[in-house]
């Protein structure tokens, strides 16, 4: 798009086409705001003061990482300005009355050296505290969404005042990077407005050990109905899980629960998880699997509750944290569970005795009412650490062959063996490869050594490979990193050619080997609809002859990635 200036209007002509544009629609002038970069949206600025008034909205719309650092950005520290001597607020300046507008802010900080100052990320100095911060936001009003990630080394009144004055509000990220716990407990009145809250670290205070009875049970009266949070989303740390108390069950969609790096050995109330079986309407949850008494039981009980729930990510430290998600587990409550359960799972598992376990679609009962998760569609693994397996083992396999319904497959940190996930089975019911036809983005690191070859020089493995991800017809997104990336005809490699409708593709192999020309050739046809192509890490000039190539061959809108 082209944007006249006021310094542009030389001409009688370009005056005229200033004028026009000036009487456009401020609604139709902002739709076309939105879709400029950020320099012709600052250039557009220029054109009259109607287009002037109509997209300073859109200019202060959003603010990230990368504007903070910017040496231009209004609120940065003034070049040259002495840092004064003593704890006040080192920011002097004026912040521009533009901030008003600002619908998303980011705010990065590290810790800095002195005392409770925040120091923006990178190498140029700019100090600034907790106070600094409350002003800024004082200077946002109309905030929707807030991402912090900051040190707080002291507890500051006024930052906390001025987070709780955010009166629209509704996405708020918060990531506390402090061992010492910030009063954050002065926000729930934020909290019961928003729609979205995730909390990284430990920042809520534990029960008290004089608050539970000999079960281990809360002896605090449960917050009334009236008052529960309407959290839509809500992410926390493994030790904030007594927060779940405060949320309402109709509301509450995504619990994402991560682990802490200190991980206790015993599981007393306030790790629990028992208490999310109170939320049966989850769409998406993520759990930490730790190695500690009680942890697999916990788990088999809370998700054997979620009959609805469409997305599973699961942070796990061994094979055996994956057993329930292919073999129907015994529901039951040990003693050690029964004083934690909430009365309304018992209610609900009593209901579902007396219906004779209807399934969740209302139908009779069916393979799916054997499984964990009978709608599970998104399906990502994290192993903690990496693992080293010698036994072949199929725990992936059989997922793929029972769970019609995925749509995302993922494994990091681990290398799947794909002689057994991409075997060619000798069943007639399995012969067509994976149930899960309709798969969309599967992600997946093989091992070194698949050279498996036949007689006659074959690579069968890779055969296997390109056969079943061929079938994919629906795959969108493709992730493949291994040692030995086989990409010629002899491996199959123009079986890919059914899987038309994939955009991002990742085939990178860990040796740094790299793409030739004719592999480039042969694969771009297989799919017409690549937008994004990663081959690994490139040399300046290998990245730039691949690049070259693309757009001398008629597919300048394949995005390189190094």
């Amino acid at each position: 798009m082209i944007v006249v200036t006021d310094k542009d209007m030389d001409t009688p002509q370009q005056r005229g086409s200033a004028a026009s544009a000036g009487q456009l629609p401020t609604e139709l002038i902002v739709a076309i705001g939105h879709l400029l970069d950020g320099h012709s949206l600052v250039t557009s600025l220029r054109v009259c003061h109607h287009w002037h008034n109509a997209l300073i909205p859109v200019v202060w719309h959003s603010i990230t990482q990368t504007q903070w650092q910017h040496p231009a950005f209004p609120i940065q520290q003034p070049r040259g300005q002495r840092q004064p001597q003593s704890e006040q607020d080192p920011f002097t300046g004026q912040l521009p009355p533009t901030l008003f507008q600002v619908r998303q802010l980011e705010w990065v900080c590290n810790a800095s050296e002195s005392g409770d100052r925040f120091s923006s990320s990178g190498n140029r100095p700019n100090p600034l505290t907790t106070a600094t911060l409350a002003r800024i936001l004082d200077a946002m009003p109309n905030l929707a969404t807030l991402s912090l990630q900051v040190w707080v080394l002291t507890p500051d009144l006024a930052f906390g005042y001025a987070l709780q004055k955010l009166k629209r509000l509704r996405r708020l990220s918060y990531d506390v990077r402090t061992f010492s716990t910030f009063p954050i407990e002065e926000l729930f009145l934020l909290f019961s407005r928003l729609d979205e809250l995730v909390v990284s670290s430990r920042a809520w205070e534990k029960t008290r050990p004089e608050e539970l009875n000999d079960t281990g049970a809360s002896l605090s009266p449960t917050t009334a109905a009236q008052d529960l949070w309407k959290l839509k989303k809500l992410g926390i740390a493994r030790g904030n899980l007594p927060v779940l108390r405060h949320c309402s069950d109709k509301t509450l969609r995504d619990l994402v629960i991560r682990r802490e790096h200190m991980i206790s050995n015993h599981i007393d109330a306030s790790d629990s998880f028992l208490p999310i079986l109170r939320f049966s309407h989850l769409d998406s949850i993520r759990l930490p699997i730790e190695s500690s008494p009680g942890q697999q039981e916990d788990v088999v009980l809370v998700l054997s509750s979620l009959r609805q729930a469409r997305e599973l990510v699961l942070d796990v430290s061994a094979f055996s944290d994956l057993d329930f998600l292919n073999s129907p587990p015994t529901i039951f409550a040990s003693a050690r569970q029964q004083p934690l359960i909430p009365e309304q799972w018992i209610q609900r598992q009593q209901q579902q005795v007396i219906g004779q376990g209807d399934t969740a679609d209302g139908g009779e009962v069916g393979d799916d009412g054997l499984m964990v998760l009978p709608r599970l569609e998104h399906l990502t693994i994290n192993f903690i650490r990496p693992l080293v397996v010698h036994t072949r083992l199929t725990t992936f396999r059989r997922l793929m062959m029972t769970r019609p319904r995925l749509r995302t497959f993922v494994v990091t940190n681990y290398d799947v063996d794909p002689d057994i996930l991409f075997e060619q089975s000798r069943v007639r019911a399995e012969r067509d490869g994976w149930v899960c036809r309709d798969l969309e983005t599967l992600s997946l690191s093989f091992p070194k050594g698949i050279y498996s070859k036949t007689a006659d020089g074959r690579n069968y493995t890779w055969q296997s490979i390109y056969g079943q991800i061929g079938k994919l017809t629906k795959l969108k997104s493709l992730s493949l990193r291994c040692v030995g990336l086989q990409r010629n005809v002899e491996a199959g490699f123009k079986q890919l050619a059914g899987v038309t409708c994939l955009q991002e593709l990742t085939m990178i192999d860990v040796r740094f080997l790299k793409w030739t020309e004719e592999e480039v050739e042969l694969l771009l046809p297989l799919v017409p609809k690549l937008k994004t192509f990663s081959m690994g890490p490139l040399q300046d000039a290998d990245f730039l002859s691949v690049a070259t190539w693309l757009v001398d061959n008629s597919r300048p809108d394949v995005r390189l990635v190094r």
